[in-house]
């Protein structure tokens, strides 16, 4: 017999029923190495019981109890023999199978994915728990452990998920799982990398020449420097300049150095400036106070800690009572401050008293203010104009022109010049574009982008000729009915766009059979080619064969090169930003990102384009389209109760409009939670008006509208559908 091992120190312990298969097969390939299986399934005679039976048993009886925890090694202490052990134990683990079998499978499908747990752990708990199913006769295959793995996982491996999904057949294994769910881990979680410690023999450095292990006293160039050479920055000769310890703490007190404001409140008007004692400069918010300025990029520290404002511009400043030169001009401020620093500076002089403030130049008064209730010191500074600045309002046609711009979805001024010649219902010149802000900030936050990457591929020369398409998503979160991927479709010769929205990519061939139909019965002709992307989506057996039986040629670009479905990339963008505008600019909630979507394409559609130099509608439906009855996306909406109703019943309820339909409006009920097709309608804007208190008040604008079949009509029927009931 082989001398016996050790190695039965590696195996895991018996703790009970939940890994008593797992021991159980360690211990009999641990047997069979040292030929003592037998000793455990076969009962040996008495009489059979000699020397070298007894050594080996012994030998079994060891590895048994070397490998048992505290609770199981009760269980045999009245054992005498190897067989006996294991029989006791085959009786006590084996015996409830089907009770261990409801117990691990109830465990198997609770079980999910912790956050604290690593992906190789979570995996191989997984695994473990199907070995002991199958242990007693209840299959789990790689199938199931596949599925149980996907469906578990957290949501910030949604994206790893659909890429699985396109994975070839062949290639869906255990093992290819695992690794790639461990690589996916590796890149959402990387780990810090560790940092080298060297153990240095002494945290001692010289002065002379800045090295550590010495002191100064003991450096051996010190006696070689007999002429020491005094440090010009702290005058001692210990060390030289460039290691002086004082180098660069200097104070850079140049006119770029940070600035301090402490920030005080409201003022009483814009003629009031406040004497500060805390500011280094003469500060405003009003920009029109100055004759000149420059850009300047000057930080200001404010009294709250961490919290800092920018100068945008400096420069010179004329009143009536004095000229005040080098003002920083800061946009947050809430009042105009004259720094007492910056005064006394200059060479003046500035006199607090009880009730008042003055301040003097060569022993004469220049200014004069009064102490307000709240403890501060005014000025009044007034310009050539007058006591008072007015602020430059924007006339009633300027307020016209931005809410069309609104109506629009944030469209640029070269599309709305374009909008002027194009379409009809608007009321508007060219000049009232001049008063838009040539930066909109919602603008800047839903369509800020990098340069366009240009194409070169070939155009369409027919309507249906080229067909560009493309899947966007998931987009989180899903709409309010639960949809994730958006499918747009454009026509290359018409710009002509529809869109879809679905639950899943697999939804796409039949939301393409049902465009193909539906456009070629419109035009009553046939699509030629579909650019699309290299997506599983599209390039699969289903869509292949039915495009080769109705004669489409899929044009589908060549792996991880977008740029050759630019056309669909850019209107995806181009449809994203618009969404986005028009949800920031509504603030309604993100679910409602599929109705401004829809909304998106529908004034898409009706804007004119440089390529064409009309509208994409104009170009499909073969008439200009009448923009009068399109509405700001998220207005407030006034919609006629339909049905019966009591005397004292209310004829109307309030919603949100979120788009058009064909014969009307789509409307937003939050309470019940799903969209409304009505036509009879009535809105309310907000109009800025310009009055003595330069205040905004609310209008009730009737937009009660009459939709026939079509959606324009001439502007004699377009006035008479608007008129009330």
């Amino acid at each position: 017999m082989a001398k016996v091992t050790e190695d039965y120190y590696n195996i895991e312990r018996l703790m009970g029923v939940e890994n008593y298969k797992i021991w159980k097969f360690q211990i009999k390939v641990l047997f069979r190495a040292n030929e003592v299986l037998q000793l455990a399934t076969e009962n040996t005679e008495v009489d059979n019981r000699n020397d070298a039976w007894k050594k080996k048993d012994a030998i079994a009886q060891k590895i048994i109890i070397s490998t048992l925890d505290k609770k199981p090694f009760l269980h045999i202490m009245d054992c005498e023999t190897t067989y006996e052990m294991w029989k006791k134990f085959s009786n006590i683990y084996e015996r409830d199978t089907e009770q261990q079998r409801c117990k691990l499978l109830q465990e198997f499908y609770s079980i999910s994915y912790e956050k604290d747990t690593d992906m190789s752990s979570y995996i191989s708990k997984i695994k473990n728990l199907a070995y002991r199913l199958n242990a007693i006769d209840t299959k789990i295959d790689d199938k199931m452990l596949i599925s149980k793995l996907l469906a578990t996982l957290p949501k910030e491996y949604s994206y790893f998920i659909s890429a699985w999904e396109l994975t070839k057949l062949q290639r869906k294994t255990l093992d290819n799982l695992t690794a790639r769910l461990i690589e996916e881990e590796q890149r959402h979680h990387p780990k810090e990398q560790e940092e080298a410690i060297a153990f240095k023999t002494s945290y001692k450095r010289c002065n002379i020449f800045n090295k550590a292990g010495h002191l100064a006293k003991f450096c051996r160039a010190k006696a070689s420097n007999k002429e020491k050479k005094q440090c010009n920055i702290c005058k001692k000769t210990n060390h030289l300049e460039k290691n002086c310890f004082f180098r660069n703490k200097k104070q850079d007190k140049e006119e770029d150095s940070n600035k301090v404001a402490l920030l005080t409140t409201e003022m009483e008007d814009e003629a009031s400036w406040i004497v500060d004692s805390g500011s280094t400069s003469n500060m405003t918010y009003n920009k029109n106070y100055f004759e000149t300025m420059e850009k300047s990029g000057t930080i200001i520290n404010v009294a709250k800690s961490k919290e800092t404002m920018q100068a945008k511009g400096k420069g010179k400043i004329k009143f009536n009572e004095c000229s005040l030169r080098e003002v920083l001009y800061v946009s947050n401020l809430s009042t105009n401050l004259l720094s007492v620093n910056s005064i006394t500076n200059k060479g003046g002089e500035v006199i607090f008293t009880k009730e008042e403030v003055i301040i003097k130049n060569s022993n004469k008064g220049v200014l004069k203010g009064k102490k307000l209730s709240n403890g501060l010191f005014q000025i009044k500074l007034t310009t050539e104009q007058g006591n008072e600045f007015h602020s430059h309002l924007s006339e009633s046609r300027g307020n016209q022109a931005k809410h069309w711009y609104r109506r629009l979805g944030h469209t640029s001024n070269e599309k709305m010049r374009m909008v002027l010649n194009s379409c009809g219902g608007i009321n508007l010149q060219l000049k009232d574009l001049e008063k838009l802000e040539t930066v909109c900030e919602i603008c800047q936050q839903a369509k800020h982008s990098k340069l366009k990457f240009g194409t070169t591929r070939s155009k369409a020369k027919r309507p249906l000729e080229i067909i560009h398409t493309d899947v966007c998503g998931p987009i989180d979160p899903a709409t309010w009915d639960e949809k994730k991927y958006l499918v747009t479709f454009h026509d290359d010769y018409t710009h002509y766009t529809l869109v879809y929205l679905i639950k899943n990519k697999s939804e796409v061939k039949d939301i393409l059979k049902e465009y193909v139909k539906r456009v070629e019965a419109c035009w009553n002709s046939k699509v030629y080619k579909i650019r699309c992307d290299n997506g599983k989506e599209y390039i699969n057996e289903d869509i292949l064969t039915w495009c080769k039986r109705r004669g489409i040629v899929i044009d589908n670009t060549t792996p991880y090169t977008p740029q050759l479905n630019g056309k669909a990339e850019r209107l995806n963008r181009t449809l994203l930003d618009k969404v986005r505008a028009l949800l920031f600019d509504s603030s309604l909630d993100k679910e409602m990102w599929g109705e401004a979507l829809y909304c998106s394409v529908y004034i898409l559609n009706r804007l004119p384009t440089k390529e064409l130099n009309c509208t994409p509608y104009e170009m499909w439906e073969k008439r200009k389209p009448n923009i009068k009855t399109m509405q700001v996306f998220g207005n407030v909406a006034y919609v006629k109760n339909i049905g019966p109703l009591k005397k004292l019943d209310t004829r109307s309820r309030k919603l949100i409009f979120v788009g058009y339909a064909p014969n009307g409006y789509r409307l937003w009920c939050k309470d019940e939670r799903k969209i409304i097709i009505n036509r009879d309608v009535r809105f309310e804007e907000i109009k800025e008006e310009e009055d003595s208190n330069k205040e905004s008040k609310a209008k009730i604008r009737s937009s009660k509208l009459k939709f026939n079949q079509q959606e324009e009509e001439s502007s004699d029927e377009d006035e008479e559908s608007n008129e009330d009931d």
